[in-house]
């Protein structure tokens, strides 16, 4: 009864444009809202729509980095008006001093846990290079919503109980996964 209820609900409620909303004002805002789950139930309740609702949330998610991105850009332009130029010179230095790459601040924010506003807010305050934010963003968070997408699509039902079950672990070994690379990154080459 509960599981007929809620799929009434997931397939009343949850469309391309509830799913474009959720995915980018959760990578343009600093909420805490997961987009995974919405994109989970969508699929698994129109599984005829998971290419569409994967890449719908994919591209919705990328545009919320780009105005997280431009929000941190111009907040940070009108904020250095108003602050001392000592201040400003040695925000500058801490720039050019930083080894942070923008490649790996949006693989971190775009796979893992970590909140990908934070990222693009990183890569803007550190100048990171958009295009380079850009490209990976969509390469990553198409990576993460089309393995998402796939599985609820092949698996059904049984996926939803998976990731309901095993959400933390998963968030873990994704992390796991993408610290192991940034130390190859950082040691190897």
């Amino acid at each position: 009864m509960f599981s007929r209820w809620l799929s009434r609900t997931i397939n009343k409620n949850i469309n391309v444009y509830t799913l474009t909303l959720i995915s980018f004002l959760e990578s343009f805002l600093p909420l805490p809202i997961l987009t995974d789950p919405f994109l989970l139930a969508g699929v698994a309740v129109k599984r005829h729509k998971a290419f569409i609702l994967t890449t719908v949330t994919t591209i919705a998610s990328v545009a919320g980095g780009l105005f997280a991105y431009l929000s941190a850009t111009f907040f940070w332009s009108f904020l250095s008006q108003y602050l001392p130029s000592s201040y400003l010179l040695q925000f500058n230095e801490l720039l050019a001093n930083d080894t942070t790459n923008t490649f790996l601040l949006a693989m971190v924010g775009a796979l893992t846990p970590v909140p990908y506003t934070f990222s693009a807010w990183a890569v803007a305050l550190t100048h990171g290079n958009l295009v380079v934010f850009l490209l990976t963003s969509f390469f990553a968070r198409g990576l993460r919503y089309g393995i998402l997408g796939y599985l609820t699509y092949r698996l059904g039902p049984l996926m939803i109980d998976y990731f309901h079950k095993y959400k933390f672990s998963v968030g873990i070994l994704i992390s796991l996964a993408v610290a192991i690379l940034l130390i190859i990154k950082f040691y190897l080459f």
